[in-house]
């Protein structure tokens, strides 16, 4: 108890500083904007000393209740609980003899003659005092044989208990006089104001300022004055609806001090300052923080407010978000508990803190993956929305900031990164956490997302913040939550796993996350520096598809500066740090309107009876989208592992195209072999217009063995039940590949981990012959046999030929209420990998006697793709655009 009581009565303590200035002393209070004010105040007293009601006795007995109103909620709620705590220590109360109720009451009945009643309760006796205070007046009167405590506002209620605390509860016993009367007016005061304090307007410098106050009777416009760094805006401002607006001046780039200084009728004042500063953006502040955390409000622990406490005390962070699992807590919760927490403890210029919730799809919600919600009310859940119901919820909301969590085949990619263009504004952060997410990262970029990087621990320890070194870095021009808002807008953000690694990067003069407007040439400009002995390390500048375009070292160096020319062939160019022990990835900048060359397809081919190697071909479609003759077309062919390569290596093939005419489309074809760890191979194209070069770039990704049909579930034959649920394999190569080398898994939840998939995994063993299928059997029952299989399918399959039994191992998923993904491994290389009943098809993708079939996919994934949930079975046999064309040479 006394652990909760501390900071309460630590925050009244705090508003009754501001009480008593104001009521009594009639002295200088403060307001919560870090600003100075002067204040005269109304005091209405009149206690006079008649008789006195005792309302609790020495020796701590009593007959009263404390009673607030049922409707209450939030921080008065918890304020008022405080008080009838502190009541009951004070004046050792047994813990049975005090009651603490609502003021809700049954149909017909009466209300106790002695109460104690605090805040806005339903009784005659509060609406009685409540009657001609405003918003920020308190009283304690007596009424009859009730004491009541209440304020015009929750706020003002809450500095009555206060008051009631420090100079009521003085003595050893509470004795109220019977006609005691303390009512205290509040002179004028800001309520709100806009832009926050120390905002940074950037590349704006005729802002508006708009100044909210309260003020009872009236202002007095002869005495109150607005002023600005000294000069004196009163008469360009307007004065109107209790609100103080300057617009249309226009200020140069700088600092400005505001300050407002109200007076009413009555003449009492108040001084209100607030800081703006006005520029073009090129001096930046890069500040550290996290915007991932839970606590024991979903599946983590301790309290939302001791995690903003701890992230700012502890951890030192810039700025902060706790974002617990939207399906642990409602809507009520979000909006009482975690925005108005955050809010308090938002304190602009030194602490910024956001609220938001993870909205958390699992297998049995589409196992789409994980999203952060931050700085919006629009409230979601799992089960409320799938995710295309979800982007379109946020895409209406221009307030919302999402972010990729975790992304990977793991927890869910977001469908391979299926993009959307209506909620990419809103989509504006990626939470990658070291180099494990490299290649997740480049897939959601190539997908088309304007995302940038940033680091979260995820905290469901009480660790918020320092669990480790590597952090997310934040590149804005002030501290402050509408500058670090503006900031995720405009992807200026950076991970990096060495929490003291600073990088500022720019392209033409313009910061990470820019967009460029067709460019002519590229200036890059790296400053990196380091606090950790091992130095910087290498200095990658990526493109698209994770293409390294030129690199430096700057080895054990602890400061570098790198500034180099290249042309603006691709999409997008990003910075990405690497040494011995750290790794850090920058947000892209923006290459647009220069898309005059695209790849618009890719498809694979694989050559029969080839004499040598290169038995699988690649062919590129180019379009010229220009409206202009494209020249010197060329397409250059790369082989690498999924990590991406140097554009200086090598091609191993490059076809030249020559010309090619406005709106028109050429192909191009190269051969290889196939290498499991070097199984990507990417097109990159070039042509120029008037002398510019223009590029695109795009990859598929070979495999041998493709998983084309599969039926998941069977109406019972014989009394079996699931009778002939089986997997069909291509073998996508000119040779017999040995199934041994080879296993099948499936995630058995979101978040499976090594031993979950090995516990969900089937060992393969037989052949299976070149450009062919075997059929995998999970056969139920050993009644049945290969010629049941056949009859039933009206095939010719022989066992140990085309048709593999497996015995006595767990069946295929088949469950409608979750998602299934399975994967083909060879070592630890994914092959191939099929999801089924997943996405927007969960409930709807598992069909009794249906096969699902799919085709493989062309481009960035191994991921094919599903073509049918309701497919005719056909065990043993293929359909075109399954697979890669056969080709006999």
């Amino acid at each position: 108890m006394k652990k909760r009581l501390v900071p309460i009565l630590v925050a009244l303590a705090l508003v009754l500083l501001v009480v008593l200035v104001a009521c009594d002393n009639q002295n200088t209070p403060t307001d919560t904007s870090d600003t100075s004010s002067s204040t005269d105040t109304t005091d209405t007293s009149a206690v006079i000393d008649a008789n006195k009601i005792s309302i609790i006795s020495a020796d701590g007995s009593t007959e009263y209740q404390l009673v607030r109103a049922e409707e209450a909620e939030g921080e008065i709620v918890t304020a008022i609980s405080e008080f009838y705590r502190t009541l009951g220590a004070k004046y050792g109360i047994p813990s049975l003899g005090f009651k603490y109720t609502t003021d809700w009451l049954k149909p017909g009945e009466t209300p106790p003659d002695k109460e104690i009643l605090v805040g806005k309760t339903n009784r005659e006796e509060t609406q009685q005092v409540l009657e001609g205070l405003q918003e920020f007046d308190y009283a304690i009167v007596m009424v009859g044989t009730k004491l009541v405590i209440c304020g015009g506002s929750d706020e003002a209620t809450l500095q009555a208990i206060s008051y009631f605390i420090e100079n009521i509860m003085t003595d050893n016993s509470l004795e109220i006089p019977e006609n005691f009367s303390y009512i205290c007016s509040s002179p004028p005061r800001v309520v709100s104001y806009s832009p926050e304090n120390t905002y940074y307007y950037e590349n704006v410098y005729t802002p508006t300022l708009v100044i909210n106050y309260v003020c009872s009777p009236a202002i007095d416009m002869t005495m109150s004055k607005l002023v600005i760094n000294g000069k004196d805006y009163t008469s360009t401002a307007v004065w109107a609806d209790n609100r103080v607006t300057l617009s249309g001046t226009t200020f140069e780039a700088g600092d400005y001090e505001v300050i407002l200084t109200l007076y009413d009728t009555n003449g009492n004042s108040y001084k209100h300052t607030q800081y703006f500063s006005c520029g073009d953006g090129s001096v930046m502040n890069l500040y550290k923080g996290e915007v991932h955390a839970h606590t024991k409000e979903s599946d983590g622990q301790g309290t939302v407010e001791e995690a903003y406490a701890y992230a700012r005390d502890i951890a030192k962070l810039d700025f902060f978000a706790i974002t617990d699992h939207s399906n642990s807590i409602n809507l009520n919760t979000y909006k009482n508990t975690h925005k108005p927490i955050a809010d308090k403890f938002n304190d602009p210029g030194k602490y910024v803190t956001l609220y938001g919730y993870e909205q958390t799809y699992n297998i049995s919600t589409g196992y789409y993956g994980h999203l952060n919600v931050l700085n919006t009310l629009t409230f979601t859940t799992r089960s409320s929305v799938n995710l295309p119901a979800f982007y379109r919820l946020m895409a209406k909301d221009p307030d919302a900031i999402v972010m990729f969590n975790h992304p990977g085949y793991t927890w869910g990619n977001f469908l391979d990164f299926k993009y959307d263009k209506d909620v990419d504004k809103v989509l504006n952060l990626i939470e990658i956490k070291g180099s494990g997410y490299d290649t997740q990262y480049a897939l959601a970029l190539t997908q088309g997302w304007h995302v940038s990087p940033v680091y979260n621990e995820d905290n469901h320890s009480p660790n918020w913040g320092n669990a480790s070194e590597a952090c997310g870095y934040v590149l804005a021009p002030a501290l402050t939550r509408a500058n670090i808002i503006e900031a995720f807008e405009k992807n200026r953000t950076y991970t990096t796993t060495d929490g003291t690694l600073k990088i500022y990067y720019k392209i033409n003069n313009e910061w990470m996350g820019a967009r460029l407007d067709n460019p002519d040439k590229l200036e890059v400009s790296v400053n990196i520096s380091t606090e950790r002995p091992t130095g910087i390390g290498t200095i990658y500048l990526m493109t698209e598809d994770n293409i390294i375009v030129a690199q430096t070292s700057a080895g054990t160096k602890k400061t570098y500066d790198w500034n180099l020319t290249v042309s603006p062939d691709f999409d997008y160019y990003y910075i990405k740090v690497v040494n011995s022990s750290y790794w850090a990835v920058t947000a892209p900048i923006w290459i647009e309107n220069r898309d005059l060359i695209n790849i618009t397809d890719m498809t694979q081919s694989l050559l029969v009876n080839n004499s040598g190697n290169d038995d699988y071909g690649v062919k590129v479609t180019v379009k010229n989208s220009s409206s202009k003759t494209m020249t010197d077309v060329t397409v250059s062919f790369y082989k690498s592992s999924l990590n991406g390569f140097n554009i200086n290596s090598t091609p191993f093939a490059t076809v030249k195209l020559g010309n090619l005419s406005a709106g028109s489309s050429s192909s191009a074809e190269a051969f290889t072999s196939y290498s499991l760890t070097s199984n990507r191979i990417t097109a990159i194209v070039t042509g120029k217009i008037d002398g510019k070069t223009y590029g695109d770039t795009s990859y598929t990704l070979l495999s041998q063995l493709y998983m084309t049909e599969v039926l998941p579930a069977m109406s019972q034959y014989n009394g079996v039940s699931t009778p002939f649920c089986y997997i069909e394999l291509y073998n996508n190569s000119d040779t017999v590949l040995d199934l041994s080398s080879y296993k099948l898994r499936y995630y058995s939840k979101a978040g499976a981990n090594a031993t979950d998939l090995a516990n969900n995994t089937w060992n393969l063993s037989g052949t299976i012959q070149p450009h062919s299928t075997v059929v995998i059997w999970f056969r139920t029952s050993t009644k049945l046999t290969v010629a049941d299989f056949n009859a039933k399918f009206g095939t010719n399959l022989v066992e140990g030929d085309n048709i593999l039994v497996l015995n006595n191992v767990p069946i295929l998923p088949t469950d409608i209420n979750k998602s299934v993904q399975l994967e083909l491994v060879s070592g630890s290389t994914v092959v191939n990998r099929i999801c089924y009943n997943w996405g927007d098809s969960i409930k709807s993708g598992i069909k009794t006697d249906k096969a699902i079939t799919f085709d493989y996919n062309h481009m960035y994934v191994q991921t094919s793709v599903t073509t049918s949930s309701e497919a005719t079975p056909t065990p043993g046999s293929i359909s075109a655009g399954q697979v890669p064309t056969a080709v006999i040479k």
